[in-house]
């Protein structure tokens, strides 16, 4: 029985993740079952925090410089934009 049961939630598993890679040309389609945002990198900064708390309004959302000091911790609601000087994302928005 707990081997049907196991096999019952793979199976559910590789359903769900096997129609998420349809991106249809949204942005960020996939974000909002993992907490990333890949495709928001090269962005403007602006732009990928209006979209990133249109999926998620509760998150604090900051952009910062490449080179700014910033914490280690990880806090679930929040991401960092980190940004170059042309305040164009360039690293993978995450939770965090």
């Amino acid at each position: 029985m707990r081997t049907v049961a196991c096999l019952i939630v793979v199976v559910v598993l590789m359903a769900s993740l096997s129609g998420g890679n349809a991106n249809h040309g949204r942005i960020g389609i996939h974000s909002a079952l993992d907490g990333r945002w890949p495709d928001l990198v090269g962005r403007d900064a602006e732009e990928a925090k209006t979209h990133i708390l249109s999926e998620r309004p509760y998150l604090n959302v900051r952009i910062v410089p490449t080179d700014m000091m910033v914490t280690m911790d990880y806090n679930e609601n929040r991401v960092r934009l980190f940004v170059d000087d042309e305040r164009k994302v360039v690293k993978c928005p995450t939770i965090g």
